[in-house]
């Protein structure tokens, strides 16, 4: 795989972050061999700036996404991305559900909770503590 280099201009000066995609390949695969924990690539605020597009690339490599919220979580699905999108915003009144099945929800209270059961009851979701 060829690097990728993403650029953005700023007032001074030009900053550059470069992917290797190959090594971040075998990065994956290493850590994958040596645990069976489950890797999740968080690619909130669009990927740290690298286009929320990346998760395409990386899907096959890992478990799942982590977004921070449920807009971001919704551009994925329309990238095609199958794999668990945490919504890492917990779910208040007023907030959208999404009705796709590989969204999984914050939830810190009983009644976000019924929220989410009130629209999707077959909606995932996970406690969040603080």
């Amino acid at each position: 795989m060829k690097s990728v280099i993403f650029e953005r201009s700023g007032n001074m000066e030009t900053l550059k972050a470069i992917v290797n995609l190959k090594t971040l390949y075998d990065n994956l695969q290493i850590i994958k061999s040596r645990t069976k924990a489950m890797i999740y690539a968080v690619v909130k605020a669009n990927a740290y700036g690298h286009g929320m597009c990346v998760a395409t690339f990386l899907q096959p490599y890992v478990d799942g996404f982590c977004v921070a919220t449920f807009g971001e979580a919704e551009m994925l699905v329309g990238y095609a991305v199958y794999k668990p999108i945490i919504v890492l915003s917990e779910v208040s009144d007023g907030c959208q559900i999404l009705p796709h099945e590989n969204v999984v929800y914050s939830v810190g209270s009983e009644s976000s909770a019924a929220i989410i059961r009130q629209v999707n009851p077959k909606a995932a979701f996970y406690i969040k503590v603080n």
